[in-house]
């Protein structure tokens, strides 16, 4: 089944970015056998949104000095990029601030370097799931959201005479019981020892707006980042090693690290999910 979605997916994407894309990414996406395999792929390949920090300087004209130096060049002298009338160029400062925004899209793009860190995330124990109780009235968007939503279709059952004036349903705001979820309201626990059940009841809790939730990727996950993007790219390492520095870190603080705590949420959901179906498949052999 899981085979059957990749494949799917991996249609879609072709179909959707195939002119778009360089052989060696064809070959790598036709390559892929898992969602997490594709997660990370499509990340790279897919095209920059036209809002983004990158795209902007791009489309200010900056994308062949940022290719400079990926390629060992060095930076120009970035009086000679400044342009008045154009906007992301007006100054030396807004000149280097959007060669650095394509750089870090660039670095933060690897896929050679993210796939040397997911690799590891849910068999690693360094690598924590938290929760803890969300302050009263901090509910997130979601939760509020999903709330309204329900109270609108409770309304319009009344409406309707499908449901008794005082018909409420579990999943309200006013009837949520979050002592129901008080075991997680200080939970600590390495990614590999979280077991199914928990993991089903800490993403309810964080969809109800009980709880609040977060993975705990060690530091040293920046230091190997580090040093892979460092391989890929000697020649921008040893031209300029302070530019080569500020801009893998805020390419791990602002994407990597972000993308690295999503795969560990939905790798162990998957997991989660996966335990519990094949749980309920035993217990319904048992009763045939």
């Amino acid at each position: 089944e899981d085979v059957e979605d990749t494949e799917k997916k991996v249609h879609k994407l072709l179909t959707k970015h195939g002119a778009d894309l360089t052989p060696e990414q064809r070959r790598e996406l036709l390559a892929c056998e898992t969602r997490e395999e594709l997660a990370l792929l499509k990340d790279a390949i897919k095209p920059a949104k036209k809002g983004t920090l990158a795209e902007r300087a791009r489309q200010a004209g900056l994308l062949d000095a940022a290719e400079g130096v990926v390629s060992g060049g060095g930076l120009p002298p970035l009086g000679a990029l400044v342009d008045q009338g154009c906007a992301g160029r007006s100054s030396e400062k807004e000149v280097m601030k959007g060669v650095t925004d394509i750089l870090v899209s660039r670095l933060a793009a690897d896929l050679d370097s993210l796939r040397s860190l997911a690799d590891t995330l849910l068999t690693d124990p360094a690598v924590l799931l938290l929760s803890s109780r969300r302050p009263a009235g901090a509910a997130g968007g979601k939760a509020k959201g999903r709330c309204l939503e329900m109270q609108q279709l409770q309304d319009n059952l009344r409406d309707n005479g499908l449901l008794s004036p005082s018909g409420k349903s579990s999943h309200s705001a006013e009837s949520v019981n979050a002592d129901v979820f008080k075991l997680y309201f200080s939970f600590s626990c390495p990614a590999p020892r979280v077991q199914a059940h928990q993991m089903m009841a800490i993403n309810r809790g964080e969809r109800l707006g009980v709880l609040q939730v977060k993975v705990e990727i060690p530091e040293w996950y920046k230091t190997r980042y580090t040093k892979c993007i460092q391989t890929t790219y000697p020649r921008f390492y040893h031209r300029d090693r302070q530019l080569f520095l500020s801009c893998v870190g805020q390419a791990y603080d602002r994407k990597v690290e972000p993308k690295l705590q999503r795969k560990v949420r939905a790798g162990l959901k998957g997991r989660a999910e996966r335990e519990s179906l094949g749980i309920m498949r035993e217990n319904l052999r048992k009763l045939l």
